[in-house]
């Protein structure tokens, strides 16, 4: 599948090992980008990013896709320590099996965030959103 978009880098931050080992399989296929991380844990990819943010060659993300309930901080923690960090300018996707009303309005009404996707993760999906941007 041929994408109107190449990124140089993404994130994938979701507690479920299962989620992250599917979404490398889409991203994989679909040849999306150069290089991505996937992370377990928000802390870790906070971490990644202040321990890396200050060298010369740094690359951000050029996309976050952020699961939106985590245990020890979930998306709305991990946004705001996000927003205190210099020079990143990623777009944040919340990736997310709610439908819940109250979470898909916090989640249109954050400024930081571009958008939202439903799990699992599909290369249509993907494919729509990029088309957006």
């Amino acid at each position: 599948m041929s994408y109107m978009k190449k990124f140089k880098q993404l994130f994938f931050i979701d507690d479920r090992e299962a989620d992250n080992f599917y979404n490398k399989y889409i991203v994989d296929a679909s040849n999306l980008c150069e290089s991505y991380f996937f992370f377990n844990k928000a802390i870790n990819a906070l971490k990644h990013l202040k321990k890396n943010i200050a060298k010369p060659n740094f690359n951000p993300p050029d996309v976050i896709f952020l699961d939106l309930v985590m245990p020890e901080m979930d998306c709305w923690d991990f946004l705001k320590e996000y927003a205190k960090l210099p020079k990143l300018k990623s777009k944040i996707v919340i990736l997310t099996t709610s439908e819940n009303p109250n979470d898909i309005k916090k989640i249109n009404t954050n400024a930081l965030i571009d958008g939202y996707l439903q799990k699992p993760l599909s290369e249509d999906s993907l494919k729509r959103w990029i088309k957006k941007i």
